[in-house]
């Protein structure tokens, strides 16, 4: 079989082999109470992150090899032990989810048991490891004071992690109470499932030990462990608000099978992108032109 380019999953830019991927193991599933066959709010509306960022490259065949060998890999075999068996998460991954092969069941429920979704599948997803770069000095609506989103994260993050520490053994769901309401870092864990088991399945719970064993080990903000973990859980929010900024979804790539790179497609829509950016800059300065008039008067 030949070789072909993969997609990331936010550029939409052709993955050439070699290139190095943050992928991400994904569950697809169904809502049971509603459709959203013309669109959804979320990111995660088809489809859902069912791991932290395996660092990896493409192998120019729809999967990744070279992956770096660290916690998240551990934890992975962990999820999926029923499911690996004697392969490598690397031999898994190439030849069982790329392929389709794998199958999950999760009914996850609203009220007393009523269907919410229903789990399908699992799948991969990636997109190129130099992207959460490129977002790292935005400041958005998320991002207080004068800081980029980034610099908020990593405030968040020592804050949420100080707090974790002192009061690690007062409550069983202490990472409740940890860097106050407001803490983006803080909170967004608790919808990754490990804030509560409450709000997770089974597959996230590995995830929710590893946080809550170094905080209860007293690793420090400065430590290397703590510190790769913190920049994984950055970058995937770093992600995340931009996949949600610019209307994407997790959900299956397609171009799966084909060699064409589109590179001439996206240089003439970059023309295209420009041009419609100067007109929306134009009206937003009308916008404050007349917000700064109508306080004035």
């Amino acid at each position: 079989m030949g070789c072909w380019n993969g997609t990331c999953g936010i550029s939409q830019l052709p993955i050439m082999a070699g290139d190095p991927v943050l992928a991400y193991l994904i569950m697809m599933f169904q809502y049971e109470d509603e459709n959203n066959f013309s669109g959804y709010c979320y990111p995660t509306g088809f489809a859902s992150p069912l791991t932290f960022p395996i660092r990896a490259e493409y192998n120019d065949y729809g999967s990744i090899d070279n992956i770096k060998d660290n916690y998240v890999i551990d934890i992975i075999k962990k999820q999926f032990t029923d499911k690996i068996g004697n392969l490598t998460v690397e031999q898994w991954i190439d030849k069982e989810v790329e392929r389709d092969k794998v199958t999950v069941e999760i009914n996850r429920t609203i009220g007393e048991g009523e269907p919410r979704m229903t789990a399908q599948g699992i799948g991969l997803w990636m997109c190129h490891a130099w992207l959460p770069d490129c977002f790292r000095k935005i400041k958005n609506e998320w991002s207080r004071e004068d800081f980029s989103l980034d610099e908020q994260l990593m405030v968040d993050a020592e804050k949420f992690w100080s707090d974790a520490l002192r009061i690690s053994e007062l409550s069983p769901l202490f990472l409740w109470d940890c860097g106050g309401k407001d803490n983006l870092f803080g909170n967004m864990l608790f919808p990754m499932g490990i804030g509560s088991s409450l709000m997770t399945h089974r597959y996230w719970e590995p995830y929710r030990e590893y946080v809550i064993n170094l905080i209860k080990e007293k690793y420090p903000f400065d430590n290397v462990t703590v510190q790769e973990l913190l920049k994984d859980l950055i970058d995937y929010q770093l992600m995340l608000s931009a996949m949600s900024s610019m209307r994407k979804g997790f959900a299956p790539r397609s171009g799966k099978g084909s060699q064409s790179e589109g590179f001439e497609y996206y240089r003439a829509m970059n023309l295209g992108m420009e041009k419609y950016m100067s007109t929306v800059d134009d009206e937003r300065s009308k916008w404050d032109d007349e917000y700064e008039s109508s306080i004035k008067s």
